[in-house]
């Protein structure tokens, strides 16, 4: 009966311990959302950052526009700056009245033409533009010295009132000394001009 029995085999199990790889962990999967719901979130998303963009957009380009405009008026108001210009101060005007001088009756008048430039010929010269200007009783000599710069004017009191028309008249050839004097009332003249270098 022994002879029925199958007879065990025997196995050897060895265990050997080999080096493990070891793998990377694996990156957790994100929730895929619902189909649905994706484009509609995406796009929103989308309409809000460009609106916010071009709000920002405007608000930029309105305050360059607006500074610039004021820096363009500001400019305009503010005259240019020159280092090389210099500032000339404007005059002030000044009123001045004048009054017709009175009309000289040439004629009444005695008038002396006296020399006193030094310059030979210059009361006969200033006789002759006298004559020439309508005067009529006009004499002519050399002064006590011939130092006179400017030409002078000597009126007696009761002619004074033809002083400005005398001046008037001699302005306009010969440099008049700053004021006129009184003449004695006994001179011979009404009127004596001294001829001066000038």
């Amino acid at each position: 009966m022994e002879k029925d029995k199958p007879k065990a085999k025997s196995i050897r199990v060895e265990i050997v311990e080999t080096p493990v790889e070891e793998t990377p962990a694996a990156e957790p999967v994100a929730e895929t959302p619902i189909e649905s719901e994706a484009p509609a979130n995406n796009i929103k998303t989308i309409i809000i950052v460009t609106l916010i963009f071009m709000v920002l957009g405007m608000v930029i380009a309105g305050g360059i526009i607006t500074y610039n405009g004021a820096l363009s008026k500001m400019n305009a108001s503010q005259p240019a700056i020159n280092p090389q210009a210099t500032i000339t101060p404007t005059p002030t005007p000044t009123v001045v009245i004048t009054t017709e001088p009175e009309k000289v009756d040439q004629t009444s008048l005695k008038i002396q033409v006296l020399n006193g430039s030094g310059v030979g010929g210059k009361a006969g010269q200033a006789k002759d533009y006298l004559a020439g200007l309508g005067y009529k009783n006009l004499t002519t000599g050399n002064a006590n010295t011939s130092t006179y710069a400017t030409t002078t004017i000597a009126i007696k009191e009761d002619k004074n009132s033809f002083a400005e028309a005398i001046i008037q008249d001699l302005k306009t050839k010969y440099t008049l000394a700053d004021k006129t004097t009184v003449l004695d009332q006994k001179s011979d003249f009404d009127v004596v001009i001294t001829v001066g270098k000038k």
